[in-house]
Formats: structure tokens, C-alpha cells, sequence
């Protein structure tokens, strides 16, 4: 396994899920980088793993 990269903040709506989405954006491709994230709290409609998907060409 290699390296981890974790963005935390404390709070909702505070952008975590916003910036995971522009660093995968700008660096997953070239680094062969993945996107977990292992809890999520509130709907299942608005899941975040979705949100970084859609807004990726991993997707």
C-alpha cells in the first residue's frame, strides 16, 4: 500500500468533499490515485463519493 493523503475538518458544509473533488480532479489520473471515504452521515441521495465521481474522469 502506498501513501494516504486525508483531508479533515470539523463540521459539515465546510468544503471537504469540494476540495477532495478539484485534488482528485487535478492528480488522480497522473498518480494513480483513489477516492474513499469510509463514513457518511446524512441521505443516501447525496452521497459524497457520487459528487466526486460526477465531477472526475475517473468516474
Amino acid at each position: 500500500m502506498g501513501q494516504a493523503f486525508y483531508v479533515t475538518g470539523t463540521g459539515t458544509d465546510v468544503g471537504k468533499t469540494f476540495f477532495s473533488s478539484l485534488f482528485m480532479a487535478k492528480y488522480a489520473e497522473k498518480h494513480g490515485f483513489r477516492y474513499w471515504k469510509p463514513i457518511q452521515t446524512g441521505t443516501v441521495s447525496a452521497d459524497d463519493t457520487s459528487f466526486v465521481k460526477k465531477n472526475n474522469s475517473f468516474a
